[in-house]
């Protein structure tokens, strides 16, 4: 019987030991380091199950969605959180090698302890902004308790070289943040006009009204008692808001029976102009009509004041549908 050299023997222990240590690093490697960013987000491996699709993405020039939820569990089967994919696509496009436009991916990862993170997928902006979008992000959503979020600051992402500002895109980043929270924690308001006439309330068109390039609707409120409480218009035009892009926005003004303004709607939906902090100036400028009557509209239009600093394209676009509006009902 031929013997194993000692010096063999040992060499074959070696590698043995080397293989265990290798395989033991590949597995833990593989299932126990958080490399993936779904994995970033509760630091440890997760699988995502059960996805389910909350906003389909349209196939558009720019949109800002939640995609989708997911549940997160952990390689014991643990649910560790839930998980929101959200995408933002921007109108206008990024000067490089591609010349695409710009484009972010998120994902928002709410724990059980209620605090959220985020961690970034694809990043496709100017230069100039992508330190201070990655800064935002990693600054001012790890582990913030999800009833805080509305207290974080909009945030200029330009580098201050550059020579612009930069707010639209943590603007956006956060009213998706936002969004998604008011999904998980179920805090959406999902009927604004029961919040203005009340629960029961019947929307019906008003066959008498002719529509035209910028009036579109007249629609009829009653009560529950079938009694006419208010009515609302529908507005919408489309115009230019940056660098040649141009697109729509649609708005509903909501009367009462005074004849004055109790509310005016803006859904994102029908909002195609640029969102984040330019769309919350927009609503904060039509907010303003609330109180008035139409005989009172012109004195805001008119008004020069920097409310709407920012935003001169589509508000110049909402001047438009106001200004008709009023020429053809007062």
């Amino acid at each position: 019987m031929r013997l194993i050299r000692k010096e063999n023997l040992l060499l074959m222990i070696n590698l043995v030991v080397m293989l265990i240590i290798g395989i033991g690093v590949i597995f833990i490697n593989n299932n126990l380091i958080p490399k993936e960013p779904q994995d970033r987000l509760f630091n440890q491996v997760v699988e995502l199950e059960n996805q389910t699709n909350i906003t389909s993405v349209p196939n558009s020039q720019s949109y800002a969605v939640v995609d989708y939820r997911a549940d997160a569990v952990n390689k014991s089967g643990i649910l560790v959180g839930t998980v929101y994919n959200i995408k933002v696509k921007n109108s206008y496009g990024i000067t490089g090698p591609n010349d695409t436009n710009g484009y972010m991916e998120l994902l928002v990862g709410i724990d059980l302890e209620d605090k959220v993170y985020v961690e970034i997928i694809l990043l496709i902006q100017s230069s100039w902004t992508v330190k201070g979008i990655q800064y935002y992000i990693y600054e001012y959503f790890q582990g913030v308790p999800y009833t805080s979020v509305p207290n974080i600051p909009v945030y200029d992402a330009a580098d201050p070289t550059a020579g612009a500002t930069a707010k639209d895109s943590t603007g956006t980043i956060k009213d998706l943040i936002r969004e998604a929270i008011d999904i998980h924690y179920d805090l959406i308001v999902e009927d604004p006009y029961a919040v203005l006439y009340g629960e029961g309330y019947i929307l019906t068109n008003d066959t008498e009204f002719t529509a035209s390039e910028y009036v579109k609707a007249r629609r009829i409120v009653t009560n529950a008692s079938n009694q006419e409480v208010g009515y609302v218009y529908h507005l919408s035009g489309s115009g230019e808001y940056y660098d040649g892009n141009s697109s729509s926005i649609g708005i509903y003004l909501a009367f009462d029976m005074n004849d004055e303004v109790i509310g005016v709607l803006v859904p994102e939906g029908e909002y195609l102009h640029t969102r984040g902090t330019r769309y919350n100036t927009i609503v904060n400028y039509l907010n303003t009509f609330v109180g008035l009557t139409v005989s009172e509209f012109a004195d805001v239009i008119n008004d020069d004041s920097d409310i709407t600093s920012g935003v001169t394209n589509t508000r110049a676009l909402v001047d438009i549908l106001l200004n008709a509006f009023v020429s053809e009902v007062n």
